[in-house]
């Protein structure tokens, strides 16, 4: 795993970022850096101003960069999509999780957007709703790391909860920039008793937010939650008698990760995925890949198509869209509490120098330079076993789990984010009874199909009765 301190020949984005960047003129040559330009989305990446404004307020969104993030590329240049070397079957389903997104593109539109003042914060988190005109069972939805609440999944999973007859509320996950500058209580995010706490509360003061407008309107609570928010929606539902905050009758978890140590070094292995090629192909490959994102994100893909993806390219874009999501967080959590750690200042309109910087960072990094020290002023260290445990590992909280009788679990037997034995203790824990396992979908990759679809919605069965 590489640090930051490493040469930076290991950062694959060395090979096809340019040190000649114009940073006044972004769109000379489009780069990661840059690929939030708001030009490019009113532009090119949406049909509506709505639909652009959305984007904008969600800022990031992990499986939108793979879709968006090439489609700017020098002009003349045509992609060659032969695949060239093997391919990876779960990283190329986890890439499909693309196709999840809302059937009817005006029902975010038919949302409504209100705000709860958190106590540990003194500060207004806003939530979004949509409610049966009857009364209903609510599901409380938490999106994935650092994605919004209007983000293309949490969007797409209110969309088919709403359709079969319950009223659905997303929010933010602990891990974007919106709860992580209005709801959270630590600075530095990344310990799950600190993180899911603030969560709980967040969901508790939207509940009673929600019963005071529309009493009698309510009626069964489901947890809902995908990737992270489903590993938060497990965490709660294991120490759910710890706290007197909201109860949920359902706690619904989708692609929940168990160990995320785990998880986040496979993320950062992804992304060093292009050191496979010899050095003098690196740069040539790599801008092949983004010219094939280019020219996909502009034909009809279908869910049952074939991507033209190596093992080494879709890893990279996994890898390349969550290293985007760790700049956001490190960026927010410094811009909140500086720390030090960031030669480059913080500034929140020019950022060019300070992402370029902090993209250097792996969640090892982040872990290592920013997450351990902040807890260590807190007086939780989190270099021992125990600590790190607590914090990171479902496996903690296995009695809680185990004797929550609520829990429904949906998870892919080839989920990049599982290892073997995470599964094997998944199926222990947690029961026949209360789990699904689908063989295939990567991480996320088979939310579009019927099969998983109805599987969630079977999740949810009698709470509205």
């Amino acid at each position: 795993m590489v640090g930051f301190g490493a040469d930076t020949a290991a950062n694959p984005l060395t090979y096809v970022v340019p040190y000649d960047f114009d940073a006044s003129n972004p769109l000379t040559y489009f780069s990661p850096y840059t690929y939030y330009h708001g030009a490019v989305i009113y532009n090119d990446l949406s049909d509506s101003a709505e639909q652009a404004e959305r984007f904008t307020e969600t800022e990031m969104d992990p499986y939108s960069v793979i879709q968006y993030a090439w489609t700017f590329v020098r002009k003349g240049q045509v992609a060659d999509f032969r695949v060239e070397g093997e391919q990876d079957e779960a990283s190329l389903e986890t890439l499909q999780s693309v196709f999840f997104t809302v059937r009817d593109e005006k029902f975010p539109g038919r949302g409504q957007t209100r705000s709860v003042r958190i106590p540990g914060t003194g500060k207004k988190l806003k939530f979004t709703y949509w409610l049966q005109k009857k009364p209903a069972a609510v599901v409380y939805i938490v999106p994935g790391v650092g994605s919004h609440r209007l983000a293309g999944p949490a969007l797409a999973l209110a969309e088919l909860v709403y359709s079969n007859g319950f009223s659905a509320v997303t929010v933010s996950s602990a891990y974007n920039y919106e709860f992580m500058e209005r709801a959270s209580t630590a600075a530095v995010p990344s310990y799950a008793p600190v993180d899911v706490k603030d969560l709980h509360v967040a969901l508790t003061e939207i509940d009673r937010r929600l019963k005071g407008l529309y009493a009698g309107r309510l009626k069964g609570k489901a947890l809902m939650g995908y990737s992270m928010g489903g590993f938060h929606s497990l965490f709660i539902a294991g120490t759910s008698n710890e706290a007197p905050l909201l109860k949920f009758d359902r706690y619904v978890a989708i692609n929940a990760p168990v160990r995320l140590m785990y998880a986040v070094s496979q993320l950062d292995e992804f992304f060093q995925a292009p050191l496979e090629w010899p050095s003098e192909e690196r740069t040539k490959n790599m801008e092949n890949t983004f010219l094939k994102v280019a020219g996909l994100s502009k034909t009809s893909l279908t869910p049952h198509g074939s991507l033209p993806f190596s093992a080494i390219e879709s890893k990279f874009l996994i890898g390349l869209a969550f290293r985007f999501i760790l700049r956001d967080m490190i960026f927010s959590s410094q811009r909140r509490n500086n720390q030090g750690v960031l030669e480059e200042p913080i500034k929140g309109l020019r950022r060019e120098a300070v992402y370029r910087e902090i993209l250097q960072y792996s969640f090892k990094d982040y872990f290592d330079r920013f997450v351990a020290p902040y807890y260590q002023t807190r007086g939780i260290d989190l270099t021992q076993a125990e600590a790190l445990k607590r914090g990171s590992d479902l496996k903690t909280y296995a009695g809680g789990l185990r004797d929550n009788p609520n829990i429904r679990l949906i998870v892919n037997r080839n989920d990049i984010l599982l290892a073997d034995e995470d599964l094997e203790w998944l199926q222990t824990a947690i029961g026949a009874e209360r789990l699904t396992i689908f063989e295939k979908g990567g991480h996320l990759g088979n939310l579009a199909h019927p099969a998983v679809q109805k599987a969630i919605v079977r999740a949810l069965e009698g709470l509205n009765q």
